[in-house]
């Protein structure tokens, strides 16, 4: 190692100002996903994303994740009000169940994108911050935004 390759290691890897903001934990991401569904899952993600300030290159994929689920709640009130799938597909049970696995699997591809994020967590010490206001405000959110979209796409067939 030459005396540069020393100088640049001893360099702060982080700007004047800049400080590490602790992400919400992963176990309030998967009670937020089973709990909240698709759209509670993409809120919270956002947060963490917008905590790491990489809300920029994140955005594409929360709002393609959040365009696909609608279109499956549009296409779920659709069959529902038509009455022309079989029963089994037009439970609600299978909706809820369907929104569970597709926001946990969102939950998994934003912990892998945000990994080396949770290790430096680990690694300094900082504690998470207290997740449960935003948690149950994303639930929330999406529990009334589901059931908006259900709403619109039945009064606009009807």
């Amino acid at each position: 190692m030459t005396n540069d390759d020393l100088e640049q290691l001893l360099q702060p890897s982080l700007k004047e100002g800049q400080r590490l903001v602790p992400l919400y934990s992963i176990r309030a991401g998967f009670f937020t996903a089973f709990f909240g569904g698709v759209f509670a899952t993409l809120i919270l993600n956002g947060l963490n994303s917008w905590r790491l300030g990489r809300f920029g290159r994140d955005v594409w994929f929360y709002l393609g994740a959040g365009v696909l689920w609608t279109a499956v709640l549009l296409w779920f009130s659709n069959t529902l009000f038509q009455g022309s799938q079989a029963p089994w597909i037009v439970n609600p049970r299978v909706l809820r169940n369907a929104g569970r696995v597709l926001a946990l699997i969102i939950l998994g591809r934003t912990y892998l994108s945000q990994r080396d994020a949770y290790k430096v967590q680990d690694f300094v010490g900082d504690d998470p911050p207290n997740p449960w206001p935003a948690a149950l405000g994303a639930i929330a959110i999406s529990i009334g935004l589901t059931g908006l979209i259900v709403a619109l796409a039945t009064r606009s067939l009807g």
